[in-house]
């Protein structure tokens, strides 16, 4: 901006004969040419301020909200009521279809506990389809992707691995995509 300003005083004023161009004149243009030039790199300075507060204060309640939408409790109703069960949304690891049941598995502390839940998939799905870090990844599977340790790929399709869980889940080819999408 300063040297804009001086070369266009220069270029004035030779082309208007008004005076000569000596160094007194660089001098009075960059004294003068100072405060505005300061003045808008404060304004630029406190409209970044402004918009970086704004975006990090978005992002700080976007994180509370995750954390608290994690320590929600959901509970897994059976058709018969004796063997319900309820758990925090984000300790679930995954839940697999096993004919007219559902198998539940959740981490309590370094280990994994399961239950049998008479109830069906669509069911499940219905209960856990606003939470956006729980995915349908094959028909019988809907899986935590918090909790996915390794992706392997081979000519049938992928296969998911979790941490401190021996069995490999089979991820279908529609959800392939949507698990790039969410990964």
């Amino acid at each position: 901006m300063l040297f804009t300003t001086l070369a266009g005083y220069f270029f004035v004023n030779n082309s208007l004969g008004i005076e000569k161009f000596v160094f007194y004149t660089v001098i009075k243009l960059v004294l003068i040419a100072v405060i505005p030039i300061t003045l808008l790199i404060i304004i630029n300075h406190n409209k970044i301020l402004r918009s970086n507060l704004k975006l990090a204060d978005d992002m700080s309640k976007k994180l509370w909200e995750n954390k608290r939408v994690q320590e929600k409790i959901i509970t897994f109703n059976s058709n018969y009521q004796k063997d319900s069960l309820s758990i925090k949304i984000s300790s679930l690891l995954l839940v697999k279809s096993a004919n007219n049941y559902i198998e539940v598995f959740w981490k309590e502390g370094k280990s994994i506990k399961n239950q049998m839940v008479r109830c069906s998939m669509t069911y499940t799905e219905e209960l856990v389809k606003e939470y956006k870090f729980i995915f349908k990844c094959h028909r019988s599977y809907i899986i935590n992707i918090n909790y996915i340790d390794k992706i392997e790929g081979n000519s049938q399709g992928y296969k998911l691995f979790f941490e401190d869980f021996s069995i490999p889940v089979p991820v279908s080819r529609n959800s392939i995509s949507k698990l790039q999408e969410l990964i």
